[in-house]
């Protein structure tokens, strides 16, 4: 019972990868069967990582229509004809991670792509690999995945455990670029330097006759949370507004 058991997981196993793998050739086989033209205009309006995309999937086409022979001057005159500058599709990798089944997830300065998925980086994108469970002499329980998570998308791809270290250092990678882009906060020496600035554009909040109390006192708050003008700052402040 437990060999045909096994057999059944073993065909259903076989099936599930056939089916991944089957998943990402129909999805190029779809983009070459629409046609170089409609490929181009995918492209003319792709930007960032999804241009890559696109720009690969057009050079396929051109080739299934063409042949490989023909292919490169299709190219040419597709991107022409569209004012394509391929500076667009530069990127440096920051590397390249095998996933456990499909296509590898490619990590760039400014995008991360998978097949025919792409997403742009951005300072809210952050990335990290997640693992458990034990090699063992009798059985390896591990497994690992590599996450992305960024404000307008996510990504999450099981690897080899083999490769968590290699996908850390891509991962942490990133994230001093991404760390990078982020805003620096106020220091004390940025706001004393805007103190005169500050002071105007209080008293200009406290006498604007548009504002009501109320919208004043909130934009006073903001003010004070941000550390750019004082409480004792605030007070006085907010006794002008309510003319107290």
């Amino acid at each position: 019972m437990d060999v045909v058991i096994l057999a059944l997981v073993l065909i259903l196993a076989g099936l599930l990868v056939k089916a991944i793998v089957t998943s990402f050739a129909d999805q190029t086989a779809r983009v070459v069967e629409d046609g170089v033209e409609p490929a181009t205009a995918i492209l003319r309006d792709a930007r960032g990582g999804a241009a890559v995309v696109a720009y690969r999937n057009l050079e396929k086409t051109a080739k299934k229509q063409h042949g490989a022979a023909e292919a490169p001057a299709v190219l040419s005159a597709m991107l022409t004809s569209i004012k394509f500058n391929p500076s667009r599709l530069e990127s440096p990798q920051l590397g390249k991670v095998r996933a456990r089944s499909g296509a590898a997830v490619e990590v760039c300065r400014d995008w991360v792509i998978r097949g025919q998925e792409a997403h742009d980086v951005d300072a809210t994108t952050s990335a990290k690999v997640v693992t458990s469970g034990r090699k063992l002499k009798e059985r390896d329980t591990r497994t690992a995945e590599l996450q992305f998570v960024a404000a307008s998308w996510s990504m999450r791809v099981p690897i080899r455990p083999d490769d968590a270290t290699d996908a850390r250092f891509v991962a942490d990678r990133l994230n001093a670029i991404t760390r990078s882009l982020r805003p620096k906060a106020a220091t004390s020496a940025d706001i004393k330097a805007l103190g005169a600035d500050i002071a105007a554009l209080v008293e200009k909040l406290v006498t604007a006759s548009g504002p009501s109390p109320a919208e004043k006192i909130s934009q006073l708050s903001d003010l004070r949370y941000g550390r750019l003008i004082s409480d004792d700052e605030y007070e006085a402040a907010k006794v002008r507004i309510l003319g107290i």
